[in-house]
């Protein structure tokens, strides 16, 4: 593993192949993470902002998307309703219904769960 959240090589790998762009704006990324181009270099994102973090302690693939560092360095620990409600997001028209299918599927299993 060579990930800081120990997410097993098989599943990270299955993880990129899924999500080839960012899974919020949609746009290209540099894979490797470059530390110069960190705005536009791929990262890790936890789609809720509460643990599990780490993969030995429960974190879960379907609760992971790849996105670009500036998508997520912007949310940050926000939830997402309230991220796509803040400026970065209406400017660059990140919503429910432009994100990727992953993203989607765990807002869906959010709602079931209320």
């Amino acid at each position: 593993m060579n990930n800081r959240f120990h997410i097993p090589e098989q599943e990270l790998t299955s993880i990129r192949l899924r999500d080839k762009v960012c899974a919020y704006c949609g746009k290209s990324m540099v894979y490797p993470y470059e530390r110069t181009k960190a705005g536009n270099s791929a990262t890790i994102e936890h789609l809720s902002p509460d643990p599990p973090y780490y993969w030995e302690h429960g974190m879960k693939a379907d609760n992971i998307v790849i996105c670009c560092g500036a998508c997520n360095s912007s949310r940050g620990a926000k939830q997402l309703s309230d991220w796509f409600a803040a400026r970065y997001c209406l400017e660059k028209g990140i919503c429910v219904d432009t994100v990727a299918d992953p993203v989607r599927k765990y807002l869906l299993r959010l709602e079931l769960q209320k």
